[in-house]
């Protein structure tokens, strides 16, 4: 618990995750609790002519809603130890009818050693985040480019915060946070990942938490285009009242199948951001490329991002976002990767309502 409420101090609540919102819906004698939370988010988005979901090469404004719901807790085991466990689900709507899919975010169980640290087994929140959440900032469209093509081996993967089959040991030891995990599942013959991240607390001149990860996945297919994948990087935080800056620097790469040379990328993520109250403001770049391509196009992320955010309450916004990204697709194949297309500008505005 001390841990917890370390890591809320010195995080600014626009970075603060939905999860530290939860509201308390039982609690037994032994201490044992059981925590709700959730939000729902209606966007409306215009599409320049590039980034048009339609791809008839016209402008358009879309209208979506997303949904989750969650509850975490723990059963109380002795002084030392505690059973945890977290369920997370996303509504994912169809815009032709009226269907809808609930997606799995997390799953997992675990168990809260204290200060011997906790483990986590299931889709959990991977210790990489210790890393990505330098550019995990935004409302929308903002992902970090750090593990941007895990899914060409594990299509479970939402990039590298979360895959099925993972089970994972995290801990904090003074200023020192640092965990490893083991991968497995249909997809994934084996995996492992570990991340690190460091507080150095500089009094009056701010908070600096450097941070670096390394993943490694192997395909268990051996038909598969890509048949392991591995990224790394480095990067910090700083926070100054309610100042934030990051940077972070990543590099990917991929065996394919029928090439003896692998398929490379090299990215970069900068943010900033300014916590002024009830406004919140921030800004980025993120930027991704193939170190070779097949077809001369080499640029998948090349991305500019704005975005206001005016808090109606403690849990709820709204959202003007706006993501300027020259980058192009990206296409993995047996032998090679390529880039074509824009991804293009999208203009999103958003109303979140959190509990």
């Amino acid at each position: 618990m001390k841990k917890t409420l370390l890591a809320l101090a010195l995080a600014p609540v626009a970075l603060l995750p939905i999860t530290s919102q939860a509201a308390q819906i039982y609690k037994a004698e032994d201490g044992s609790v059981l925590n709700m939370y959730g939000r729902v988010q209606g966007d409306f988005k215009y599409h320049d002519e590039h980034s048009n979901p339609a791809a008839d090469g016209d402008e358009k404004l879309n209208g979506s809603v997303s949904a989750r719901v969650g509850f975490n807790g723990h059963q109380v085991i002795n002084d030392d130890y505690s059973l945890i466990g977290q369920m997370q689900y996303q509504l994912v709507s169809n815009d032709e009818d009226a269907s809808i899919d609930w997606q799995a975010r997390y799953v997992w169980a675990g168990i809260d050693m204290n200060e011997n640290g906790r483990i986590e087994t299931g889709r959990v929140l991977s210790v990489v985040t210790l890393f990505s959440d330098i550019g995990d900032i935004f409302s929308t469209g903002g992902d970090p480019v750090a593990g941007y093509h895990v899914g060409t081996v594990d299509s479970s993967a939402a990039l590298i915060f979360r895959q099925n089959g993972t089970f994972q040991y995290r801990n904090e030891i003074g200023n020192l946070a640092f965990g490893t995990a083991l991968i497995t599942n249909s997809n994934v013959d084996y995996g492992y990942n570990a991340a690190a991240r460091y507080t150095i607390d500089m009094g009056d001149a701010g908070i600096l938490k450097p941070a670096a990860m390394f993943q490694y996945n192997k395909s268990d297919d051996a038909s598969a285009d890509v048949q392991d994948y591995q990224t790394w990087g480095l990067g910090s935080q700083y926070f100054l009242g309610g100042l934030y800056l990051g940077a972070a620097y990543t590099q990917e790469s991929m065996g394919l199948r029928n090439s003896s040379d692998n398929a490379d990328t090299t990215g970069y993520d900068f943010r900033a951001a300014y916590d002024f109250g009830d406004w919140v403001v921030r800004a980025g770049y993120r930027y991704l490329a193939l170190d070779e391509s097949t077809n001369g196009e080499d640029v998948i992320e090349d991305a500019i991002q704005t975005e206001v955010q005016y808090r109606l309450t403690r849990q709820s916004s709204i959202f003007l976002n706006y993501t300027d990204n020259k980058g192009g697709n990206s296409d993995i194949t047996s032998s090679g990767a390529s880039v074509s297309g824009q991804k293009g500008a999208v203009f999103t505005t958003s109303l979140r309502y959190e509990w």
